[in-house]
């Protein structure tokens, strides 16, 4: 096997050291990435199981190093924690489902991919197969997202809220500088982080304006940044009531959990731009300002319909809670995202939910000016070149629906948020969102009393006589 080895990676040596891609049409330039890319993974895979090995019997001790995630670290010129994941993933192969070694040893993972699905994979062995699948047809980011509410899920209540409040014992904020300049990380809980940023996104957003007036373009941290020294200095004065940033925080819960108390698997309690929270903390937040509830219910969260081409301030709320990033597969943009319309107004399209989407500035020019399309539906949404084949790396063609989803017969995967249709109000809501809609379903059966002594209303301050609401706020 070594003598094997050894050749391989000569001959891969030779290939390298005499690669001249100058010559190269794109397509087979990126051929040749996938290839080292496939390259990469199965050398990562090989180093974390010999790594193991060296582990296992203690050769790294010869080596002079303290353990063997330092000794590794020391080989491949990673980081210690990068080296100490690498052999996690190693020691656990053998406990977790076969598909997530054979994944890993195929090259059809990356470490840090297999990283993820492995802490996941942990706490639920069921959702290896989707995790894995995952790995292959999205982003890292995507991936860590869903590894992240796999082990959210499956968490007791207790475990829960336990690691809530180390979070909040552990806040810190803490700076040092280099390179001429102060810099600093800080830790905080969900909910005071998501105060903290949406104040920033909201005083980022009036600097972004000011600057796109003045002929000015700066990246979006350069804003953030400016914004923190804003709210921190008020220019030298307290700040007035009057001059605080406006902004909301979105919390979103199944309606199922927020009566329970905790959550189940494939339900969610969460922060929009900051993650998961106890369920708890969300019944302690009923009451406050700023704070926008989205309850969810057997998938469905609004059905909007407005017949003007201007969106309402409801179904911005709701496009905002379904959508969260830029919908095109693999952008993931989370700053200054547009709204556009699915099917173009101009033509026909209709201002509802079902037909608007978040694109990202650039995206949305390229839709707008350069004949691209966007086709699908939430959690399904395919991006398309003028001539209407597929673009972008997680293009899924043939519709293949991963393990453990619900399909149609388009081939698309059932979204966590979509919409129910139009004009079918949820069964909560109140006020004159609910009067005149035609609901295609029975009578809903009567609701269990909930059990966090809140009450949910109809945000009928925000609805017109042309639009049917089902939006629930606190």
């Amino acid at each position: 096997m070594l003598a094997l080895l050894r050749r391989q990676i000569a001959a891969l040596s030779e290939i390298v050291s005499s690669l001249d891609c100058s010559s190269l049409e794109g397509v087979r330039a990126a051929e040749v990435v996938e290839l080292f890319s496939r390259g990469e993974k199965l050398c990562a895979s090989g180093i974390a199981l010999a790594a193991r090995r060296v582990e296992e019997t203690g050769h790294f001790r010869k080596e002079g190093t303290r353990d063997a995630s330092e000794w590794l670290a020391g080989v491949t010129g990673d980081s210690c924690s990068a080296a100490r994941e690498q052999l996690e993933t190693a020691r656990n192969l053998s406990f977790l489902p076969s598909s997530l070694e054979d994944a890993f040893r195929s090259g059809g993972l990356s470490q840090k991919q297999a990283n993820e699905v492995r802490k996941a994979a942990e706490k639920d062995p069921d959702k290896t197969d989707e995790l894995v699948f995952l790995a292959g047809k999205s982003s890292l980011r995507e991936l860590r997202e869903e590894a992240g509410k796999v082990i959210d899920a499956a968490l007791s209540k207790e475990e829960d809220e336990e690691r809530h409040a180390r979070v909040q014992r552990e806040r810190h904020l803490q700076t040092w500088k280099k390179n001429g300049a102060l810099m600093g990380e800080f830790s905080l809980t969900p909910e005071s982080g998501a105060h903290l940023l949406g104040a920033l996104e909201s005083l980022a957003g009036r600097l972004f304006e000011q600057a796109r007036a003045e002929g000015r373009s700066e990246p979006h941290a350069a804003y953030m940044a400016d914004a923190l020294v804003a709210l921190a200095t008020s220019e030298g004065k307290e700040p007035s009531r009057g001059s605080l940033p406006s902004y909301e925080v979105v919390m979103r819960v199944d309606l199922e959990a927020l009566v329970r108390g905790h959550l189940l698997p494939d339900e969610e309690c969460s922060i929009d731009g900051v993650g998961h929270v106890p369920v708890s903390l969300v019944q302690s937040y009923l009451d406050r300002a700023k704070v926008r509830l989205v309850v969810e219910r057997h998938e469905d969260v609004v059905s909007v319909f407005s017949m003007r081409r201007n969106i309402p301030r409801a179904l911005d709320i709701a496009l905002r809670a379904r959508d969260r990033t830029c919908v095109v597969p693999g952008c993931r943009a989370s700053f200054f995202l547009e709204r556009d319309h699915v099917q173009e107004f101009a033509k026909g399209g209709p201002t509802t939910l079902s037909n608007l989407v978040l694109l990202c500035s650039r995206h949305h020019k390229m839709k707008t000016n350069e004949g691209f399309r966007i086709k699908g539906r939430p959690g399904a949404w395919r991006w398309l070149k003028p001539d209407g084949s597929p673009a972008g790396p997680y293009e899924q063609e043939g519709g293949e629906t991963p393990p453990g989803a619900t399909g149609d017969a388009s081939g698309g995967t059932t979204p966590r948020l979509r919409a129910a249709g139009d004009a079918v109000p949820h069964p909560l809501a109140t006020g004159p969102e609910a009067r005149g809609a035609e609901a295609t379903d029975p009578a809903p059966a009567p609701e269990p009393e909930p059990a966090f002594g809140g009450e949910l209303r109809g945000d009928d301050a925000t609805c017109g006589d042309d639009e049917q609401l089902t939006l629930l706020r606190c």
